[in-house]
């Protein structure tokens, strides 16, 4: 039978064990009833005569599950029972195993008992707690046996089985089950047995009685749950179903909500949880009419994205006096009817579109109701500066962010940022800060050390009198009083001692007040398992209550003493994404950086726990990710890794003196946290898994090659991969497809330690599923597995596994569909080029296999026709009889042997040089160890096609002119058709012949080229460019991070606003849709979204966003030069990866040091020095063979090895040279001694570059100060490409000339002038192509040269203080 609780043939309720000899009958849980024993196979009652608790302990224990005994019943309590009465007098020890081992009168021997008198066992049911969670209702999954707690595994954990422990615990309903030991792992020991249950059942205990064991359970996959109170929602009073009163349903209650703890975000939630659109109005004051019953005061902090209310925070209890009379509403508006009857009848309510506190905060309180002034403004928080500032403009302040009434103005400390608001003049009865006067936005004479701060009466605080134990007090009103001790439990105890880090439990009694006078603040305070603050548990009103100060006030004693600590939050910053960057740790209101010395990978696991980042990929010493400018945190920190969050861990108490902002430690996160391959025979072959934080999906074929899949290999313990089957080989999967991209290099141990490229959006189904077959399986085996000679495993001679033995395979039976088979099956690309090879050396044996048959679109050899054999040796007369030999590259020949020059995937033998994502641009290929490009005679359409379908592009759009190349050029009069699967495959003249010069260099433009813009600059529509058209981007679910990412993506700054238009392009494609970027992204073409076209979006439904910053960085400085006499001159430092590194100067020249010149805005190249001349570096060394065009905007565009590999020492770190941006003025006057005496004149002309001009111009707009001189003139002329003259880049120029105030102070410049001089350019436009001919001309025109003349009078030394 089932185990646990069932009905037998009389319709009586049963709890027992198989072959156990007691049972409890007949009640409401299988741990209570009346208790009957067997004997002689036949069941008896007990007499209830002489029973007590300890006999009904032995009972409780025998059962198994039922925990301790809390009563034992006589006389009949459980009903009278039927037939013998075995026992009676009953007297056990408490040690017994079973009820009859105890001392009693004998079987059958009763006397004049009878069956009213039946005796009964309570036990206390199976002990079940969730623990290392925020609340008693999160957390792991533990329950008590024999003596010890155990965790649960959570393959054998479902959604019926947490509905029984949330019921059981009184937590309400189950709103997610998490695997993977996600609050920790447990210290006692794993239950293997399987957990069955049904959902119905009322103890846990029911659930875990089966024998059946699960031997793969660890505390690594220790389950969690999280419990939710308010089990159900609904709208009430209201015309329809989707408007009305609010009503929740507290676990069994229905009840209200109060208007003042209710808000538009919340009203939101629970519209969509109740399918009926979103809220347009959150009337208050018993809109709907008042309700009865209890009045529900939490509030719930939602952001709006969620989906039901139980993921929405609950972050207080509003103690405000609330009545019915302040019932809160919801209106919605796509389902209900009322929004449009009450347009009809003109009646008008409130419409709280956002919450107004939100613009403005107070930072330094948990709470927000005391501490610095900050302002939102312009997409920045700032601060306020404390002129004039009075208690009037405090009260105004914390009335608009309900936090009561002002008690007094102070300092918090310094902020940081802008200090948006000064000289504020509130009369004190406006509603909003808004309202008051005050200085204009952001004019002000203040600095940080005058910021202001505010304490509102609604800011509270907790103490016990002695730290961890005394009387408790709580701070209210700028006043310190009593909370009384009457229906103080248990839980309330639990929850003041944890929040005061006085350990998880403690005694409470009742005193007289400490305080003479003190306020008795609370009443009545009753904490619910799920509060995790003591502002959250219900309780009286503030001061309402009925104790006596004499002997009612609570004294409370917790299990030890206090661990003070102080951290508040944690953040990764200066990263590439949100989930990589320096460690900073918030220390009350400062933050501080954290040394490298004591930060290891259990802190790091912590860290990216805490934040949603997934698992630590990479933690990184030395400021890899700048040094910081707060201060240092100085305690060591001590995770263990388990912890969820870092104020959890231990710290030492020992202060680090010897740690610098040099040493400052950095982390990379990562959000596959875990991986599988599943549906095959073994764990080493099958379709490919990966857990995105806690989710699993599968992997599109698309995005996943064999150098993603042998990392994956060695991560599982399963050697390196053998083949990458597609087409859902093994078997269509369920739940998310990933198609991120990995960009692996194959010396990674883990998928964590691999950059991902892009976010594949071509649209993909299950039926294209990955799967990876490794050398640890079975399969490796198998017939039809493929294996290249090469060195990279996507080139050199094919061997096919067929009949248990690696054979060759004849040249003769082979075409390029077979060999598309093989490159797919082995997840190298497409196939290249086939070539002979001598038979000589063959595999494991003599034979050789033919007739291979196949279409080209399989995705394993193996369902193609079967080969036949033959004999290698054979003497049987067959011409050219050679094996097959694949290449990705072009190959050389040396005496008759062929082997790669260069190990690169296939796509990388050619590229397009000038789109960061290589869809767009002059074209180069790859021969004999250096790139060179390829001339425009004979070109057309039909080559750049295949050009774009090897480099997988898309189609192509045009071919036009990128600028000039340099270094040979190696292909003219290519002569492609059109369907070539590779540009090796076109004739054309031999390499190296050619009649061009490279101004006849020819580019390629392909349909995948995407680009990016806001429709003003920094704000407006958001656009891409995709298909050779500007598109648009649907609002659907456009987060904060997704528009962080777009702002950063665009250098506008790291946040900014959103909201939705309709389109200002008519008739322009909806491009992407569902744009949801993750923490780990850096650019829009890595965040999943729907696939290009697809969307559900309106006319009015377009993305329209601000961004924080007005004016855009021209350039990310990822390069540097150190050790030189300045920062124009030195060794060639690149950051990649968070790290700084050097370049080799293998083929290094004048060609590559001017585009480092160019991007440190110092001017022109003077030399480039070789061989460590300004020292040897250290670390990594990032690139090798460079070879830069002389066009590229940044050194990471130029041409090289792969990121990493290099063959060369420190001792050839390469350096360079440059013009330097500024004319030193004090060497000038240094030629000029005779004079020093007397007034005279200094022309100075500077030559910079665009982009640093600009920045120079935005320094300048609030006011060139030039004290003791006079300017007599100031020349702008800006030298440009004609076609430039006038367009966006002048313009833009123009404009910030316009805007100089110059001639303020002692600065009188007589004239000013601006010029915009054209210069030749060779350019053919591409008619109907603006968008190429921006492209062409971006970095012309961003490197053009602006003059910038001054001519100043006034004495030398005066000038040279200038």
């Amino acid at each position: 039978i089932k185990l646990g609780k069932y009905t037998n043939s009389t319709g009586v309720s049963v709890s027992l064990l198989p072959d156990s000899d007691v049972r409890l009958v007949n009640g409401n849980s299988p741990c209570e009833g009346r208790v009957e024993v067997r004997h002689e196979e036949q069941w008896g009652t007990v007499c209830g005569w002489g029973w007590d608790i300890t006999d009904a302990s032995v009972v409780c224990r025998q059962i198994m599950f039922c925990g301790d005994a809390v009563a034992a019943p006589q006389y009949g309590h459980f009903g009278a029972g039927t037939g013998k009465i075995w026992l009676s007098y009953v007297d056990c020890g408490g040690s017994e195993s079973t009820l009859k081992d105890c001392e009693h009168h004998g079987w059958g021997t009763v006397y004049s008992c009878g069956h009213s008198e039946d005796a009964g066992v309570i036990c206390s049911g199976l002990a079940v707690r969730l623990a290392g969670g925020p609340h008693l209702c999160s957390g792991r999954l533990e329950f008590h046996h024999k003596d010890s707690w155990y965790t649960v595994c959570d393959p054998d954990f479902d959604l019926q089985d947490a509905k029984v422990v949330c019921r059981q615990l009184g937590c309400g309903t189950p709103v997610q089950v998490q695997g993977a030991a996600v609050f920790g792992k447990g210290d006692d020991l794993v239950w293997k047995n399987k957990v069955e249950c049904g959902g119905d059942e009322r103890d846990f205990g029911q659930c875990v009685r089966s024998s059946a064991k699960d031997t793969k359970c660890t505390h690594d996959t220790d389950v969690g749950l999280e419990c939710f109170w308010y089990t159900n929602g609904r709208l009430v009073d209201g015309p329809d179903s989707c408007s009305g009163r609010v009503e929740l349903q507290y676990l069994t209650e229905w009840g209200t909500v109060c208007d003042a703890s209710w808000d538009l975000r919340a009203a939101n939630v629970l519209c969509q949880q109740l399918g009926c659109g979103s809220a347009v109005a959150v009337p208050g004051q018993a809109w709907f009419g008042k309700g009865s019953g209890p009045i529900w005061a939490d509030v719930f902090e939602c952001q709006g994205k969620e989906t039901h209310l139980s993921q929405c925070a609950v972050s207080s209890w509003n103690r405000v006096a609330c009545s019915h009379g302040h019932d809160a509403g919801v209106i919605l508006c796509s389902n209900s009817v009322c929004g449009c009857i009450l347009q009809e009848v003109g009646i008008f309510f409130p419409v709280y579109l956002l919450p107004e506190h939100r613009s403005l905060r107070l930072v330094g309180d948990e709470g927000g109701c005391a501490g610095r002034l900050e302002v939102f403004h312009q997409g920045s928080w700032g601060t306020v500066c404390d002129d004039s500032w009075d208690l009037n403009d405090a009260q105004v302040v914390c009335r608009q962010l309900q936090c009561g009434t002002a008690l007094r103005f102070t300092s918090f400390g310094p902020g940081n940022g802008s200090i948006w608001l000064d000289e504020v003049g509130c009369v004190g009865n406006e509603s909003s800060l808004w309202d008051c006067p005050s200085a204009q936005w952001g004019n002000h004479d203040c600095i940080h050390k005058e910021d202001v701060g505010v304490v509102c009466s609604e800011y509270k605080d907790l103490r016990l009198a002695e730290g961890c134990s005394g009387q408790l007090e709580v701070y209210y009103n700028d006043t310190w009083g009593n909370v009384c001790f009457n229906q103080m439990d248990t839980n309330t105890v639990s929850l003041i001692c944890q929040q005061l880090n006085c350990g998880k439990s403690g005694n409470v009694s009742s005193t007289g007040s400490r305080v003479k006078g003190a306020p008795n603040w609370l009443d009545i305070v009753k904490c619910r398992p799920h509060d995790s603050a003591l502002w959250q548990c219900p309780s009286s009103p503030w001061g309402q209550n009925k104790c006596d100060d004499e002997d009612e006030v609570a004294l409370i004693t917790c299990e030890r003493k206090r661990h003070i600590n102080y951290i508040i939050d944690v953040r990764l910053v200066q990263g590439t994404h949100l989930c990589s960057g320096r460690v900073e740790i918030q220390h009350g209101i400062t933050w501080g950086s954290v040394c490298d010395a004591d930060f290891d990978l259990q802190d790091a696991e912590v860290v990216c726990r805490q934040l949603g980042c997934g698992i630590p990929a990479k933690v990184l010493g030395g400021s890899a990710f700048g040094k910081g400018g707060h201060q240092m945190w100085t305690e060591e920190i001590q995770c263990t890794g388990n912890e969820s969050n870092v104020y959890s861990c231990p710290k030492s108490s020992t202060k680090k003196q010897n740690c610098s902002h040099d040493d400052s430690v950095g982390l990379v996160c990562s959000g596959y946290t875990n991986s599988r391959l599943v549906d095959g025979p073994d764990s080493c072959s099958g379709r490919v898994e990966l857990q995105y934080l806690t989710e699993w999906g599968t992997v599109c074929d698309a995005s996943w090659d064999l150098r993603a899949a042998n990392v994956l290999c060695q991560q599982l313990g399963c050697g390196s991969a053998v083949a990458v089957p597609g087409q859902a080989w093994f078997g269509e999967g369920s739940g998310p497809i990933w198609a991120d991209v990995f960009e692996c290099q194959g010396k990674e141990t883990h998928l964590s330690q691999c950059a991902v490229s892009s976010w594949n959006r071509v649209a993909c189904s299950h039926g294209h599923d990955a799967g990876v077959i490794c050398t640890g399986s079975s399969l490796s085996s198998l017939n039809g597995m493929v294996r290249l000679s090469g060195e990279s495993g996507c080139e050199g001679q094919l061997e096919v596994h067929y009949q248990h033995m690696w054979s060759k395979v004849l040249l003769d039976s082979w075409s390029i569909r077979e060999a598309s088979v093989v490159c797919r099956q082995l997840g190298c690309g497409s196939a290249v080029r086939i070539y002979s090879s001598s038979l000589s050396g063959t595999g494991d044996t003599d034979v050789c296999l033919t007739g291979y048959q196949c279409s080209g679109t399989e995705s394993h050899l193996l369902n193609c026709s079967a080969p036949h054999t033959f004999s290698c040796s054979s003497n049987t007369p067959r011409t050219g009889r050679q094996s097959v030999l694949f290449n990705v590259m072009p190959v050389l020949q040396i005496h008759g042997i062929f082997f790669p020059l260069y190990l690169l995937p296939e796509h990388r033998s050619l590229r397009l040089v000038g789109d960061e994502g290589g869809c767009a641009g002059r074209l180069e290929v790859f021969h004999q160890g250096s790139w060179g490009t390829v001339c425009d005679d004979s070109w057309d359409l039909n080559d750049a096609q295949v050009v774009c379908r090897q480099l997988q592009c898309g189609t192509a759009l045009n071919s036009t002119s990128f600028g000039p190349g340099n270094g040979s050029t190696w292909l003219d009069e290519v002569g492609c058709v059109g369907n070539e699967l590779s540009l090796w495959d076109c004739p054309s003249s031999q390499w190296g012949q050619h009649d061009c010069g490279h101004e006849k260099d020819v580019g390629v433009v392909c349909s995948e080229f995407k680009d990016l813009r806001l429709a003003e600059g920094c704000s407006g529509q958001v656009e891409v460019y995709y298909n050779d058209t500007w598109g648009n981007v649907c609002f659907n679910q456009m987060d904060a991070n997704t528009v962080s990412l777009i702002c950063q993506q665009l250098n506008c700054g790291k946040s900014g606003t959103v909201s939705s238009a309709g389109s200002r392009l008519k008739g322009a494609p909806n491009w992407l849709d569902s744009v949801k970027c993750r923490p780990h992204d850096s650019t829009l073409w890595q965040c999943p979204s729907s696939p290009w076209g697809h969307n559900t979006c309106g006319d009015n439904d377009i993305t329209s966003i601000t961004c924080e910053s007005k004016f855009a960085e021209p350039c990310t400085l990822d390069v540097r030069l150190v050790n030189g006499n300045s920062r124009c001159a030195g060794r060639v430092e690149i950051l990649h990866q968070g790290q700084w590194g050097t370049a080799c100067s293998h083929y290094w020249d004048m060609t590559d040091a001017a585009v480092v010149c160019r991007q440190l805005g110092c001017g022109d190249a003077v030399d480039a020095p070789l061989s460590a001349h300004f020292g040897p570096g250290t670390g990594n060394i990032w690139k090798d063979n460079t070879l830069c065009g002389g066009t590229e905007p940044t050194l990471k565009d130029c041409a090289s090895r792969r990121w990493g590999e290099h063959n060369c020492g420190h001792n050839e770190d390469a350096g360079a040279i440059c013009s330097g941006a500024q004319l030193s003025l004090s060497s000038y006057l240094r030629g000029h001694k005779r004079e020093c005496s007397q007034p005279g004149s200094v022309l100075l002309s500077l030559c910079l570059h665009l982009p640093i001009l600009i920045k120079r111009l935005q320094e300048w707009r609030s006011g060139m100060e030039l004290p003791g001189t006079q300017c007599v003139m100031l020349t702008l002329t800006c030298r440009m490409p004609k076609l430039c003259v006038g367009s966006w880049a002048a313009g833009s120029l123009r404009r910030c000339w316009e805007g100089l105030p110059l001639g303020r102070g002692d600065t009188k410049c007589g004239q000013r002038r601006f010029s915009v001089q054209g210069t030749s350019q060779t350019f053919t436009p591409v008619r109907n192509h603006p968008q190429r001919n921006r492209i062409a001309h971006m970095m012309t025109a961003w490197d053009s040269c602006v003059l910038v003349r001054f001519e100043l009078q006034g004495t030398p030394s005066t000038l040279l203080d200038t």
